[in-house]
């Protein structure tokens, strides 16, 4: 994540690395963020653990793009916590 500049902030790769820890440790989690290079869209990731060995875990990862002027209203992802855990 370090070297993947293209994703955001270091705040957000700080995070995206708390993110994949969580998913090491058997717990699914749900975030989005906006790519620096494109503010029209947002980017919704979905982080799940799958078991491949006795004690191996590899992190399966789904993404989807929202374009923004695709919303219907005024809604601000700013304004609502930008990740679950669960």
């Amino acid at each position: 994540m370090d070297t993947a500049k293209y994703i955001g902030d270091q705040d957000l790769r700080n995070k995206l690395k708390e993110f994949y820890a969580l998913a090491l440790n058997q717990k699914r989690v749900l975030f989005y963020y906006f790519p620096i290079k494109n503010p029209e869209v947002f980017i919704i990731t979905y982080l799940e653990p799958k078991p491949v060995y006795k004690k191996e875990i590899e992190i399966k990862g789904r993404c989807m793009p929202i374009f923004i002027k695709e919303l219907e209203g005024n809604a601000s992802l700013h304004h609502v916590n930008q990740f679950l855990v669960f």
